[in-house]
């Protein structure tokens, strides 16, 4: 049976035809019905069926991108025209263009998630499944919290993978004393830094540049939002800010477990 979340992603994306008269719920409906026959979604209705699976989930998925500010009611330049007429808002193409990737297809997000870090853990799960829940609902700087404690998560998973392939004692006892002088996130990612960018054994050329990007780069993003939403400060943010911050943990989290892989083998 097709479920509420694989109508949802087959409306997402679809390259729909913006300009068509027809653009409304019965056109969404009709071809949500065609594309999950085509993938095996869903059985053919039957003679003696007046409604598809497909039909009894449209009005609470449409409904649900209403609110999320995927559609809008009407159509652009006939303010008259209302529901069930349909706009594709300028956000809902840039959750289009990104498919299975937006935070608005958490299920297909978090699939790609585990796809592309099949290792990842079940807490750093947790809080990024708390992430798309309350950005579902506008909590933007809620959503920004719980990213950055996903993230801190792994960021754990590479320190314990960095302690393990340091190859000898005292190479270990110097890391966990700098780890020790200030427990902190930033702190740990520093002295991972400066580990990988000291080692004897050097990254693949390869690797290395991408590595920096995101396992540097992302995670200071993240922190630092985090940072900004999880204290008093009065800060805001917009839900273009945090739907480009779910976006950038993908790369980040695959790097991350390439890594860890790496140094499995990797003595440094």
């Amino acid at each position: 049976m097709i479920t509420h979340a694989e109508v949802r992603h087959l409306i997402l994306t679809h390259k729909w035809s913006h300009g068509a008269y027809a653009f409304d719920v019965n056109y969404i409906q009709t071809k949500v019905n065609e594309l999950a026959l085509q993938k095996g979604l869903m059985k053919p209705k039957q003679q003696h069926e007046t409604v598809s699976e497909v039909d009894t989930l449209i009005p609470a998925v449409v409904w649900e991108l209403l609110l999320r500010e995927v559609f809008a009611p009407g159509r652009v330049g006939h303010t008259s025209e209302s529901l069930p007429r349909l706009t594709i808002t300028a956000y809902g193409e840039e959750c289009m263009r990104a498919g299975e990737l937006t935070p608005n297809d958490p299920e297909g997000y978090l699939k790609r998630i585990t796809t592309e870090s099949p290792a990842v853990d079940s807490v750093t799960m947790l809080y990024l499944g708390e992430a798309l829940q309350t950005f579902k609902f506008g909590n933007f700087l809620a959503t920004a919290v719980m990213v950055g404690v996903a993230a801190e998560s792994i960021l754990s998973k590479i320190v314990e993978a960095v302690m393990s392939a340091l190859d000898s004692q005292a190479k270990k006892d110097s890391f966990e004393r700098a780890l020790n002088q200030r427990k902190t996130a930033k702190n740990h990612h520093e002295q991972v830094i400066r580990c990988l960018k000291t080692s004897t054994t050097p990254l693949p050329a390869a690797f290395d540049e991408v590595l920096f990007l995101h396992i540097e780069g992302i995670f200071h993003i993240i922190r630092r939002t985090r940072n900004d939403a999880g204290h008093p400060s009065g800060t805001t943010l917009e839900r273009s800010e945090t739907n480009g911050l779910l976006s950038m943990f993908p790369p980040y989290s695959k790097t991350a477990h390439r890594l860890i892989d790496w140094l499995v083998t990797n003595p440094i």
